[in-house]
């Protein structure tokens, strides 16, 4: 008996647009209630599968921000969001 175990993050990143916004919808709800863990946790999936929506990569910061464990790792999300803000602009 062979047993495969493939990567999450490769699952990750065949999210379809349509549960990519529902992961966001779900971010934005708990981050409202201040739950911002389990903001993160949405965040993470929809930031796994690459979006190129700047906003999306802002959001994600601003939740790892928040949960004031893991601050430091926030810079890294606002970065993919300037980067891909600069290529949202240019290519419009």
């Amino acid at each position: 008996m062979s047993l495969i175990f493939t990567p999450q993050h490769a699952e990750a990143q065949e999210l379809s647009k349509r549960k990519i916004k529902v992961f966001v919808k779900k971010g934005r709800k708990a981050y409202r209630k201040e739950e911002y863990w389990k903001a993160k946790s949405y965040y993470d999936k929809v930031t796994d599968a690459n979006t190129d929506q700047a906003q999306y990569w802002f959001e994600a910061g601003l939740a790892y921000y928040d949960t004031q464990v893991q601050r430091e790792n926030a810079i890294v999300f606002f970065e993919k969001a300037l980067d891909r803000s600069w290529y949202c602009t240019k290519s419009n």
